[in-house]
């Protein structure tokens, strides 16, 4: 559905000899990384390597919004190199569109958050908390969130752009 709407795209990677056998698929969508109204000390943290001219208050990213390995090929450091093909891919020349950042809702539990983290992703707020008070008050509802599903953590791939040129 999200494909039919131009919401999202999914890819997945197959077996060479078994075509149908998926080993491990992500899906990407256009976001963007607001700074204007997170917390001073996380946005110097976050525009610290932007240049001074270069200012906004938020910056292009695509959102990894799945990402998984099957169960049969877990363990083979697949969901690492599915990541480094991820970052590749939108630092390369023949990418498309502008994106400075990739940005994730990872599950908020250890394996998932531990797993970005292996792969370079920050968490865009300090502490579970202020990210709780940031969405609380960001809210137009009364109703307050009791806990944090996922969290909010991103890459900045200008790290590999100035590595690889």
């Amino acid at each position: 559905m999200f494909q039919e709407q131009l919401i999202g795209q999914t890819y997945a990677f197959t077996l060479d000899s078994e075509p149908t056998k998926i080993v491990c698929a992500f899906s990407v969508s256009n976001d963007s990384l607001r700074v204007d109204n997170i917390p001073n000390s996380r946005k110097k943290k976050v525009m610290k390597p932007i240049p001074r001219g270069k200012t906004f208050p938020a910056y292009p990213a695509v959102k990894i919004g799945r990402l998984g390995v099957d169960v049969n090929f877990r363990g083979l450091n697949i969901g690492r190199q599915l990541m480094d093909f991820i970052k590749a891919w939108f630092i390369e020349d023949a990418n498309k569109t502008g994106c400075r950042f990739i940005t994730v809702d990872a599950y908020n539990n250890e394996k998932a958050t531990k797993y970005y983290e292996n792969n370079g992703f920050t968490f865009l707020f300090g502490s579970e908390q202020s990210e709780l008070e940031h969405i609380n008050e960001s809210r137009n509802e009364n109703r307050q969130l009791p806990e944090l599903q996922t969290r909010i953590m991103y890459f900045d791939l200008i790290k590999l752009k100035t590595t690889s040129t």
